[in-house]
């Protein structure tokens, strides 16, 4: 008896090892965000999120992004609404974030810890045209307004511990070709965009874009 007595325990253990499985795989999400690092002072900050089904996102309805410290970071709404990319940070800490969102018109509520760091200041100078323009201060984006020339020499000088590691250049959804230290073209009432990543000795990353309006 006992050789049916070990079959019985074992068709038992991968009953309910089924069961718990398909009720984890119930229990997930379709959409998942996970904790993040991000820089003091970004106005367009985007949430880490993993999608646990393909998302049909017209049927997916944004309802609130609540912040445990919103003097540290939180969502803003733009005209459009709520957004994945509509955080916005303020100062160094942690904060909670807890996505409340409608999918498929069902309700599901998703948390995750966001940390804020100071500001790096990772750009020690831009170069146009060879002369040193003015940035604002802990930004992400800047540029120039009515620029007259129709060719533009722009370099970005990253401050000690930091290294460009990507450079890319596109005006009006147009990719242009661009290397730091490289020469564009630039048509009347025309923007052209500069895209730096950069990273520093730790291996964390900073975003910034530089715009040149004629």
């Amino acid at each position: 008896m006992k050789k049916p007595m070990k079959l019985v325990l074992v068709l038992l253990s991968i009953l309910v090892f089924t069961i718990a499985c398909e009720a984890s795989a119930a229990s997930k999400l379709p959409l998942e965000i996970h904790s993040n690092v991000l820089w003091e002072n970004e106005r367009e900050a985007s949430l880490r999120w993993m999608e646990n089904v393909e998302i049909n996102w017209e049927k997916m309805q944004l309802i609130s992004i609540k912040s445990s410290k919103p003097k540290v970071i939180k969502a803003i709404a733009d005209e459009n609404g709520l957004s994945m990319q509509s955080l916005a940070t303020y100062k160094p800490g942690k904060s909670k974030l807890t996505l409340t969102y409608k999918y498929k018109n069902k309700r599901y509520k998703t948390s995750a810890v966001y940390t804020v760091k100071k500001y790096p200041n990772p750009i020690r100078a831009i170069y146009v045209n060879g002369r040193k323009v003015k940035l604002k201060k802990k930004s992400f984006k800047d540029g120039l307004t009515s620029f007259k020339k129709s060719k533009a020499k722009v370099k970005l000088v990253p401050s000690k511990g930091w290294s460009i590691s990507e450079t890319s250049a596109y005006s009006e959804d147009n990719d242009i070709a661009f290397k730091n230290g490289g020469t564009v073209k630039i048509a009347k009432k025309k923007t052209c965009y500069f895209y730096f990543m950069l990273r520093n000795q730790n291996g964390e990353l900073f975003e910034y874009e530089y715009y040149i309006a004629r």
